[in-house]
């Protein structure tokens, strides 16, 4: 692997491993060599996930922290970065697991998860990043309607299009709200914000 940093600085890493995101685990890892052969683990995940994985010390935690609250009150999406070097040893013990896990015939993924518990820990946080998490139109509208109307959603019966489309017309009974146009009548517009639910 090839990375080309800002003035022209060319890094190669040999990728030697990679625990891969889940929804479970809601977290990334890669495990790479240097050209010089030291040993790094890379992860980046939800802030929940990574930040406690860290070890005891950490010089930029509490600017992370205040930025990741800024983010998320500005309604963007955060992962945080964090890493740390290897031993020759612990990886190469840790190796061992990994490819027992990697070829198991039955519960792969689960032995995956509990190998990669054995090695991102430890970690020293390089940061945050965030990115617009683009909604389309009158999602976070609807999304605060639902909170208000708490509508209860059954997992198996009905059918989930029964339930798509019973949504609507509890919003119209209790907001107004069109089912067809998720659009309020006119005589309620000044009441509260426009429905955006549409079928």
């Amino acid at each position: 692997m090839t990375i080309r940093i800002p003035g022209e600085i060319i890094v190669e890493y040999q990728v030697l491993a990679v625990l891969e995101f889940t929804s479970a685990r809601k977290r990334m890892s890669a495990i790479v060599r240097t050209k010089e052969g030291k040993l790094f683990i890379y992860i980046k995940g939800a802030d929940t996930m990574i930040l406690e994985r860290l070890a005891g010390e950490q010089p930029y935690l509490d600017n992370t922290l205040k930025h990741l609250d800024n983010y998320a009150r500005d309604g963007l999406r955060t992962l945080c970065f964090a890493y740390r070097q290897l031993s020759e040893k612990e990886y190469s013990e840790w190796n061992g697991e990994y490819q027992k896990a990697n070829t198991a015939l039955t519960n792969r993924s689960g032995e995956l998860e509990k190998v990669g518990e054995l090695i991102e820990k430890d970690f020293f946080l390089v940061g945050a990043t965030a990115v617009e998490d683009k909604l389309q139109d009158g999602v976070p509208e609807t999304i605060h309607i639902l909170g208000e109307v708490r509508p209860t959603i059954p997992c198996i019966f009905p059918p989930i299009f029964t339930i798509v489309l019973f949504l609507p017309f509890r919003l119209e009974s209790k907001f107004g709200c069109s089912p067809v146009t998720g659009r309020r009548p006119p005589s309620t517009l000044g009441t509260r914000a426009g429905c955006s639910l549409r079928r």
